[in-house]
């Protein structure tokens, strides 16, 4: 059985961009044009909008410290929620993403990865931002998806390709290599540790070094 919910039961905006659960078992809500809610114990509750750099919030992550991060656009910003208080990170702070984060990931080495509209691959070590954009190697700086396999390398989904990066050095893949399209949306690993890519085209296997699409 569906259950719907709106504004009537109190989320902050109908049209919900991305849905989120934290380890303590809080649904968040990042709508766009609304701005973020909350739901626990049957219940939303709104983070006001004087707290939030934007209300397009499209992107959400946890890191293994337990901080929620947010990605808005509208402007592009970054932000942290930790023990209920609200940290922005703007152009001056170093942010360098442009247009609106799309993705925020927390590796297991405890680095934060940012992309989106343009700016390149973000991360976020130490509190520092540092940036690797076509310069470095990356195929695109308009970034959709950002995952890490089980040998810690870092995969990246462009408008452009594919990229994997590890030790510094980028490695990519285009639709020459078997992916079925350039324009990689989202990557996951199974439990068998194969990848799997969706791109716009349709859906790529990953396996034993060989690219396999459907």
């Amino acid at each position: 059985k569906f259950a719907n919910f709106t504004t009537r039961e109190g989320l902050a905006h109908d049209f919900a961009k991305c849905v989120f659960q934290d380890r303590a078992g809080t649904l968040w809500v990042g709508s766009h044009g609304g701005g973020l809610s909350r739901y626990t114990d049957g219940r939303f509750a709104g983070v006001t909008e004087a707290e939030l750099a934007g209300q397009f919030i499209w992107a959400m992550e946890e890191d293994r410290a337990g901080r929620l991060w947010l990605g808005t656009a509208h402007p592009a910003s970054l932000s942290v929620l930790e023990h209920g208080r609200l940290t922005t990170y703007r152009p001056a702070d170093g942010f360098r993403i442009e247009g609106g984060v799309r993705v925020v990931f927390a590796d297991r080495a405890g680095d934060l990865w940012l992309g989106g509209d343009g700016g390149g691959l973000g991360r976020q070590r130490d509190g520092a931002f540092s940036y690797f954009t076509t310069r470095d190697g990356l195929p695109a700086n308009v970034i959709r998806a950002i995952g890490q396999d089980r040998a810690g390398r870092l995969w990246i989904g462009t408008t452009e390709g594919l990229a994997r990066f590890h030790e510094g050095q980028f490695v990519n893949f285009t639709t020459a290599h078997g992916l079925a399209h350039n324009l990689v949306y989202a990557i996951h690993e199974d439990a068998d540790g194969i990848l799997w890519f969706g791109t716009q085209g349709g859906l790529t296997r990953y396996a034993e070094g060989r690219f396999r699409s459907y």
